[in-house]
């Protein structure tokens, strides 16, 4: 017990420092806004893990108390690792990638804060206190955000909507979201005017950082869930009729607002202003929202396949890929989550994994109304809950909002713990050897799963990056500056990436090798450099494509890799493979189209391929553009007239990819006219008159050709020389 008493301490403490980690941004690993946080998580997690479990032996009050609320979470865990074992892809299941850092090693580690937390914040002062210290920390994060809104500090992703230290505007949003209800939470309950006014000036930090990052789920669940809070005051608030009037205040300023909002949306200044104009376009024909419906749509099919335990985690694209609708064209070609939480788990887990997750929210709701809370603090924490789950609605967890939902079941299960029966063999401390030996074990163990969980996984992602870097630091005359790497340094970057790193990211670095091999196929270096290059690329790709199979993502980075380096048959075996696991995408299409067949010469394949890309999207303008590039190559001009006719108008379109077909078939009317068209768009740009110089020229107009140069150089006098010197070389008959 006493050994216990020094332990309490330091797990208390590196409960506190959690909430501070979403400040970090490591710059030296790939992806610096996720890995970074997720591996200080995971890092102090394991430690303050291995000293409960010694602090738990010491002293049983520290021990796991019953509540429904513990064991939902360990039903949720162990049918999450059912579906691991079972899933497409237990390796990916469990490690996930750079990008998201979660999988079932993500889950496990917010299981275990969630027994911590559950332990060590064992009084209501104490949840006050740790409430406290988080809000503080939002308010901190509030700042950060008003010099990005001020200018005074970059916005990570670019654009107006600010993103914070997350580097995701969504990530901060839902971040911001939890801070506003536990903001009001503590308010509700604080009695001094002066730290009120602390927690009021915290509420407007958060929500003018949730309103600049312009997240509409995140916007609208607020205003619902606030909503959701005020009418349960109104209606079942007995004793604070003082918070009842403000309620009723607030339910009408939300209506005022909303309907307010509503009738002036299509106002100029509403269109205009970029925050503002992204809530006024909500509807069902919007982009990103009808992306939404069509991604959820896919999901639903791919549960059918596997209903019972799911996909497992990180494989939502195997089910993207097979029920890949082709009205998503003009969206991201490569989701690896279905944009709403719930169907994530529904796939992810299957309906036993689903209906875990769902437990959790209706128990903590439960939890809640059982407690001994006051009804206006258990009407907030509905309120966040009704929030958070229209914002998963629309979007996926990140481990921002991941860790404080599991901070919320810790809080629930605090709220309706009991303890378990006296006779029960676990109520018993152990002591003396026994306690001692058991420290060495879970000493080892902690150290070998710090070890092997992260050193290796970090030293990848630091590595990649570097991979990744086209420049290297150099010193000159005492001062460090940039050059470029030569490809032999670029090449040991990959190799030390996948050679001295384990599970986690291998699928990223073999896909960013795979694409700097191709860049290099056509980029003048040494010829053994580039060689050695394709070589290593080639046998990494070739086996990782024996471990993940059925990935068609994998077999299209390959066979594009393989196109650019010539090897058009082998290609074609890789694309093949690619377009059987997702028959509806027409991005694997114009590969084979393109760069497979058309570069190959096989004219008449490229067309049936293109074709088919053609006709699972008519609308689709690129999959037209592509089709009548190649009806011209195979000389059916009349056809190809028609398709850019019915749906342009015009057979001169300004579009690269035409212009370029018809130069390589002669039809220089058109390209002239196309180069004509950017120079009335644009006129004092010379380029282009340059450009319209050589398409002249080419169609043996001379003159023409003479012209377009000279109305260059009247343009811009400093082309004179150079312009003159065409001139004399055309009017001599030779092309410069």
């Amino acid at each position: 017990m006493a050994f216990a008493a020094y332990l309490r301490p330091i797990l208390l403490s590196g409960v506190f420092v959690l909430p501070f980690i979403f400040f970090l941004v490591s710059e030296t690993l790939v992806f610096p806004f996720i890995t970074g946080k997720s591996f200080a998580f995971r890092i102090l997690v394991e430690i303050l893990f291995g000293l409960y479990l010694i602090a738990a032996l010491a002293d049983p009050s520290l021990r796991p108390k019953r509540s429904w609320v513990l064991w939902s979470v360990c039903a949720f865990v162990l049918s999450a690792l059912v579906a691991t074992i079972l899933s497409v892809d237990p390796i990916k299941s469990f490690w996930s990638n750079f990008e998201r850092m979660e999988g079932y090693l993500g889950l496990l580690h917010l299981a275990a804060y969630f027994f911590i937390a559950g332990a060590v914040l064992s009084t209501e002062k104490l949840w006050t206190r740790f409430f406290q210290t988080s809000v503080a920390a939002s308010a901190i994060m509030g700042i950060y955000v008003l010099f990005q809104i001020f200018g005074f500090l970059v916005i990570n992703q670019g654009g107006i909507r600010v993103d914070g230290t997350f580097g995701n505007a969504t990530y901060l949003a839902v971040y911001m979201l939890f801070h506003i209800f536990f903001t009001l939470f503590l308010l509700a309950r604080e009695k001094m005017s002066w730290i009120q006014g602390l927690y009021l000036l915290a509420l407007i930090l958060q929500t003018v950082a949730l309103f600049y990052t312009a997240t509409r789920g995140a916007g609208l669940g607020l205003i619902g869930g606030l909503l959701l809070t005020s009418l349960l005051i109104i209606f079942f608030e007995k004793e604070r009729k003082g918070l009842r009037r403000i309620a009723i205040g607030a339910v009408a300023g939300t209506l005022i607002l909303v309907s307010g909002f509503f009738a002036i949306r299509t106002l100029p200044a509403v269109v205009a202003h970029p925050v503002l104009s992204r809530f006024a376009s909500i509807s069902a024909e919007e982009g990103t929202v009808k992306a939404r419906f069509l991604v959820w749509g896919m999901a639903l099919q791919g549960f059918t396949d596997r209903p019972v335990f799911g996909w497992g985690q990180e494989n939502f694209n195997f089910v993207f890929n097979t029920y890949y609708n082709p009205e998503m064209y003009a969206q991201e070609q490569w989701f690896d989550r279905a944009h709403n939480s719930f169907l994530d788990w529904l796939i992810a887990g299957g309906l036993v994994t689903f209906a875990a997750y769902i437990s959790l929210f209706l128990l903590v709701l439960y939890a809640l109304f059982a407690s001994r809370l006051s009804f206006t603090e258990k009407a907030i924490f509905t309120g966040l809950l009704a929030a958070y789950a229209f914002h998963l609605s629309f979007v996926f967890d990140n481990l921002g909002s991941s860790y404080y939902f599991f901070t919320l079941l810790a809080f629930a299960h605090f709220l309706s713990r009991k303890e378990l029966p006296g006779s029960f063999l676990l109520t018993k401390p152990v002591s003396g050897m026994p306690l001692a030996l058991s420290s060495v074990v879970i000493g080892a163990a902690t150290v070998t799963a710090l070890y092997f969980v992260n050193v290796p996984e970090i030293a990848t992602a630091k590595n990649l990056l570097q991979a990744m870097t086209p420049v290297k630091a150099v010193v000159v005359e005492g001062r460090v500056s940039q050059a470029a790497k030569t490809p032999q340094e670029n090449l040991g970057d990959f190799k030390k990436a996948l050679e001295d790193g384990g599970s986690l990211g291998r699928q990223e670095i073999i896909e960013q090798l795979l694409q700097a091999a191709a860049n290099n196929a056509r980029a003048n270096i040494d010829p053994q450099a580039k060689q050695e290059f394709f070589d290593y690329a080639y046998e990494q790709g070739a086996l990782f494509l024996k471990e993940r199979q059925n990935d068609a993502r994998l077999e299209l980075f390959f066979g594009a890799f393989l196109d650019q380096w010539k090897r058009y048959d082998e290609a074609l075996v890789h694309l093949t493979r690619a377009h059987e696991q997702s028959l509806a995408k027409q991005g694997i299409l114009f590969e084979i189209a393109l760069n497979s067949h058309m570069a190959a010469g096989n004219y008449a394949e490229a067309e049936k391929a293109i074709k088919k890309a053609y006709e699972l999207a008519p609308h689709y303008d690129r999959a037209r553009i592509f089709y009548a590039v190649i009806l011209y190559q195979t000389g059916k001009s009349g056809e190809a007239d028609a398709l850019l006719m019915e749906r342009f108008g015009t057979t001169t379109l300004d579009d690269s990819t035409l212009l370029n077909a018809y130069f390589s078939v002669k039809m220089y009317d058109r390209v002239i006219a196309i180069w004509q068209k950017r120079i009335e768009a644009n006129p004092l740009n010379i380029q282009l008159r340059v450009s319209l110089a050589a398409s002249y020229l080419a169609a043996e107009d001379r003159i023409n050709a003479v012209r377009a140069l000279q109305e260059a150089i009247q343009i811009n006098p400093d082309f004179k020389v150079q312009g003159e010197a065409f001139i004399r070389e055309i009017q001599a008959g030779r092309n410069p």
